[in-house]
């Protein structure tokens, strides 16, 4: 028997123990392979099917509304989206593993940009006005 790892108010996204994902995911992802290919990125119905269906809090603490799973189950629901599509494989592993989330029932875009500096430098732009040091070529 398998436990169902419920997520975002008991909507389950996937399996912990074998990994699979849950069939309206599976089908989301499937249904979205070309238009993912042509943008080169995830159509905003397939992140909500994600979202909701918790698989952006995999690593959350289970009282901040994730999931708390262990690397090895959270490693097998990755390799079953990969199995589907790799680069909804890597947006889950980044989603999960990039940033600190706030909520796992909240788009990523939403948390990264709430967490962004209003005033950042770009680390480029740091680079070239970093000088070597004695010893550093």
């Amino acid at each position: 028997m398998s436990t169902i790892v419920s997520l975002s108010n008991a909507r389950p996204g996937a399996d912990a123990v074998t990994g699979e994902l849950s069939a309206a995911v599976a089908d989301s992802i499937k249904m979205a392979v070309a238009e993912i290919e042509r943008g080169r990125r995830l159509p905003a119905p397939l992140v909500d099917t994600l979202t909701r269906a918790g698989l952006f809090g995999l690593y959350t603490p289970v009282e901040h509304g994730g999931a708390e799973l262990d690397p090895a189950a959270f490693c097998r629901i990755i390799e079953a989206a990969g199995r589907l599509d790799a680069s909804t494989a890597w947006c889950l592993w980044n989603g999960n593993c990039g940033l600190p989330h706030r909520s796992s029932t909240q788009p990523p875009r939403k948390q990264f940009t709430a967490l962004a500096p209003r005033s950042a430098t770009p680390l480029a732009s740091l680079a070239r006005r970093s000088r070597p040091t004695a010893g550093s070529r």
